[in-house]
């Protein structure tokens, strides 16, 4: 239990001390709301090293491929556009619980970062499952599993 103590003088009408007014209250709500509220910043500040770090990677990969600064920028661009797409796959509701992705629409996400316009390199065939949202997650290494295999919600 977190306390707010307070105590105040209780004096009379010469300024003598004749006693103490004390005053304890429980800050308890109040302390584990500003712990969740670190932890929370603590997790969007790694977050946010993770989103450098992938787009430091993707600049780096597509610079030693591109020969001008315009096919580099439209590189760049095409990549975290398509993670866009990908973390919108995983994240379009707020309950992971209930939220799913169907297998093929992840894959072709992921993967078309190394799509090119004039050349298909990706194709996806076979069963479309659909993978719950909470197993996995993004990172500077791309998609990851987060809680051993995926758990399959149902078939597409």
């Amino acid at each position: 239990m977190h306390v707010s103590l307070t105590i105040s003088p209780i004096v009379d009408s010469n300024g003598t001390i004749l006693g103490a007014s004390k005053i304890a209250r429980d800050i308890t709500p109040q302390h584990l709301a500003q712990e969740r509220q670190e932890l929370l910043l603590r997790e969007m500040n790694h977050r946010v090293k993770n989103l450098f770090a992938v787009t430091s990677s993707i600049v780096n990969m597509n610079a030693r491929t591109t020969e001008s600064a315009q096919v580099l920028a439209a590189s760049v661009t095409d990549k975290l556009a398509t993670l866009g797409r990908a973390h919108a796959l995983t994240m379009a509701t707020a309950n992971l619980e209930s939220q799913s992705a169907a297998a093929h629409d992840l894959a072709q996400a992921i993967l078309g970062l190394y799509d090119q316009p004039a050349k298909q390199r990706v194709f996806i065939s076979g069963s479309n499952p659909k993978i719950a949202a909470k197993h996995f997650g993004f990172g500077p290494g791309g998609i990851r599993w987060l809680m051993g295999s995926p758990t399959l919600v149902s078939q597409v």
